[in-house]
C-alpha cells in the first residue's frame, strides 16, 4: 500500500484467483504507480485466505490522467503475468474514488456489468458487516445488563438505544447506497466518455491509416518505376556487355583456329619426320633381322657341319673297331657275347645323344618364333595408333570444313594423297613380312 501523501485516495478493486507465492500488482505511467516497472508496482492485498478481490488504496494528486495495469509477480517483484487487453485509462477529479475492475475484460458492457455484480457483493458484505457490529454491541449490553442488576430496570433506555442503533443502521445504508447511485452515475458517465474517446481514437487511427496506405501505394508506384527503369539500364548494359563478349569470343576463335593451323602444321611435319625416322629404323631393324638370320644360318651350317664330322669320327672309329674286333675274333682273344653288349650301349648312348640335340633345336626354334610373334604384335599396335591417330585428324579435319575454315577441295586431296602413301607403306611392310617369313622357312 502506497503511503505517500496526497491530495484525495483512489481504492482500486480487482478480482484474480492467484497460485501460492503470487500477488496481484498495479502499475502505471505515474511514479507512484513505478512508471510501468514491475519491481516498483503497487502490491495489492487481500482480506482472508481464499479471498479472490485483491484491494489496494493510493494517494494521488487531483486532477490527473492515469494509465494504469494489472500483473501478477512473484515474491522478488518479477512480472510472470500482464493483464491481457490494452492499458486502462482513467481521468482522476477531486473526490476519494473506488475503482472496481475484472481482470482482462476489455468490452465496457460486460465489464460494468461485472463491476455491478462486485459492488452488490461488496454492498451484501457491508451490511452483513454492520449486522455483526450491531449484533455484537447489543451482545455486550444483554452482558453488561447481566452483570448489573440495576440497570434492568431501565427497560425504555435499552429500546432507545436499540432504536437509535437500527436508524444508524438504515442511515449507514441509505449512505451507502446513495453512495453507490452516485458512483454508478460516475461509472456510466466515465465509461460514455471513454466510448466517445475510444471512438474518436479509432476515427483518427483509421484516418491515419488510410494515410499510411496512399504513401505506401506511393512509395511502391515510385519503387516500381525506379526499379523499371533500372531493369531497361541493366538489360541494355547487359546487351552491349554480351555484344562485346560476341565480338571477342569471335576473335578468339579466329585466333585459335589459326593456332591450331600452325599446330597442325606443325604436327604435320613433325609426324614426316618420326615417319621417316621410323621407316630408318624398321630399315635398320630388317637389316639387323637379315645379319641375325644370316648369322643363325652360319652357326647352323657349321654345327651341321660339325655333326657331320663327328659322325664321320665316329663311324671311321666304329670301323677301326669293327676292325679290331674281327681281328680279335680270328685270334680268339674276345669273346662274342661280351662284344656285343658293348656295341648295344654305345648305340643306346649315340641316340640318347641325338635325341637331347633334337630337343635343344625344338626349344630354339619355338624361342625364335616366339620373338616373330612379338614382333609381329608390336607391328599390330603401331598399326592401330596410326589409324587412330588418322581417325582423330580425319575428325578434326571434318570439323574445320564444318565451319568453313579449310577449302574443301585441298583438304580432299591431301586426305587422298595421305590414303595413297598410308597403302604404299602397309604394302611394302606387307611385302617385306613375306619376305621374312620366307627366309625363315626355307
Amino acid at each position: 500500500m502506497d503511503k505517500h501523501v496526497a491530495d484525495i485516495k483512489l481504492t482500486f478493486l480487482v478480482h484474480f484467483n492467484t497460485a501460492v507465492g503470487q500477488t496481484v500488482s498495479i502499475t502505471g505511467n505515474l511514479p507512484s504507480f513505478g512508471e510501468w516497472d514491475p519491481k516498483f508496482s503497487i502490491r495489492m492485498e487481500y482480506k482472508e485466505i481464499g479471498d479472490t478481490n485483491w484491494r489496494a488504496i493510493v494517494s494521488i494528486p487531483k486532477n490527473t490522467f492515469l494509465e494504469y495495469k494489472y500483473l501478477v509477480v512473484d515474491d522478488v517483484g518479477n512480472a510472470l503475468r500482464w493483464e491481457p487487453r490494452p492499458n486502462r485509462e482513467l481521468q482522476v477529479g477531486g473526490e476519494d474514488t473506488s475503482v472496481l475492475d475484472m481482470w482482462g475484460v476489455e468490452d465496457y458492457e460486460e465489464e460494468s456489468r461485472r463491476n455491478e455484480e462486485m459492488r452488490a457483493k461488496i454492498f451484501e458484505e457491508e451490511l452483513l458487516e454492520l449486522e455483526r457490529e450491531r449484533q455484537k454491541k447489543v451482545e455486550d449490553m444483554k452482558k453488561k445488563m447481566d452483570d448489573d442488576p440495576k440497570r434492568t430496570t431501565d427497560h425504555k433506555k435499552k429500546k432507545e438505544e436499540e432504536e437509535r442503533l437500527e436508524r444508524e443502521r438504515q442511515e449507514k445504508k441509505k449512505e451507502i447506497e446513495e453512495e453507490r447511485m452516485k458512483a454508478e452515475e460516475e461509472r456510466k458517465q466515465k465509461l460514455e466518455e471513454l466510448r466517445l474517446k475510444e471512438e474518436e481514437r479509432k476515427k483518427q487511427m483509421e484516418e491515419e491509416r488510410r494515410k499510411i496506405e496512399e504513401e505506401r501505394e506511393r512509395v511502391r508506384l515510385e519503387r516500381t518505376k525506379r526499379l523499371e527503369e533500372k531493369r531497361k539500364k541493366l538489360e541494355e548494359e547487359k546487351r552491349r556487355k554480351e555484344e562485346e563478349q560476341r565480338r571477342k569470343e569471335e576473335e578468339a576463335e579466329e585466333e585459335e583456329e589459326r593456332k591450331k593451323e600452325e599446330e597442325e602444321e606443325k604436327k604435320r611435319k613433325e609426324e614426316e619426320e618420326r615417319r621417316r625416322k621410323e621407316e630408318e629404323e624398321r630399315r635398320r631393324k630388317e637389316d639387323e633381322e637379315r645379319e641375325r638370320d644370316r648369322k643363325r644360318k652360319e652357326e647352323e651350317d657349321r654345327k651341321r657341319k660339325e655333326e657331320e664330322e663327328k659322325k664321320k669320327k665316329e663311324e671311321e672309329e666304329k670301323k677301326k673297331k669293327d676292325d679290331k674286333k674281327e681281328k680279335k675274333d680270328k685270334k680268339g682273344l674276345f669273346d662274342f657275347s661280351k662284344s656285343k653288349k658293348k656295341e648295344e650301349e654305345e648305340k643306346k648312348k649315340k641316340e640318347e645323344e641325338e635325341k637331347k640335340k633334337a630337343e635343344e633345336k625344338k626349344k630354339r626354334d619355338r624361342k625364335r618364333k616366339e620373338e616373330e610373334d612379338r614382333k609381329r604384335k608390336e607391328e599390330e599396335e603401331k598399326k592401330k595408333k596410326e589409324e587412330e591417330e588418322k581417325k582423330k585428324k580425319d575428325d578434326k579435319k571434318e570439323k574445320k570444313d564444318k565451319k568453313g575454315l579449310f577449302d574443301f577441295s585441298k583438304s580432299k586431296k591431301k586426305e587422298e594423297e595421305e590414303k595413297k602413301k598410308k597403302e604404299e607403306e602397309e604394302k611394302k611392310k606387307a611385302e617385306e613380312k613375306k619376305k621374312r617369313d620366307r627366309k625363315r622357312k626355307e
